[in-house]
């Protein structure tokens, strides 16, 4: 990793509305440096919290989640992501999915919530068998958001 990589990583995490303590806890730069990344950054969308995931959008979790194993695998859960990491994440996510609300911030919070318990990964849809995510106080479902979102598409 250059750090002119991690620069450029961070420039554009900024200019994308990631908050600043998100960014400041990723990357050793000055005060000054984090400071002029944000002088014509947009406001950053979404804050820490996990009622999204009881809402009709949970589903993104699901993306979210399946995304993040695909790219970094599951141990990478265990362990901070870089800010060229953490980039390349909300890249790939915000290209793939963009017309879902999501922001590197809700991205970064998910993670979060995994990491602390407040979200719940699930190994295995009864339906699709690939793993999703729950709030923790629906820890009990065995469907995932997906396939739950098709399944009353077609009722």
């Amino acid at each position: 990793m250059s750090g002119i990589e991690q620069i450029m990583a961070a420039r554009w995490l900024a200019q994308n509305g990631t908050n600043k303590h998100i960014l400041e806890g990723m990357i050793p730069l000055s005060e000054k440096n984090v400071k002029e990344f944000y002088r014509s950054a947009p406001k950053s969308a979404h804050r820490y919290g996990t009622h999204w995931l009881r809402c009709e959008g949970a589903y993104m979790a699901d993306r979210a989640y399946r995304l993040f194993i695909q790219l970094f695998g599951n141990s990478a859960l265990s362990k901070p992501l870089s800010v060229i990491e953490f980039s390349l994440y909300c890249q790939t996510y915000l290209t793939k999915f963009p017309s879902d609300d999501m922001s590197s911030n809700r991205l970064h919070y998910l993670i979060q919530s995994i990491r602390n318990g407040d979200a719940v990964v699930k190994d295995t849809c009864s339906c699709c068998g690939l793993p999703f995510v729950v709030h923790r106080d629906e820890s009990i479902e065995k469907v995932c958001n997906i396939c739950r979102v098709f399944s009353e598409k077609q009722q």
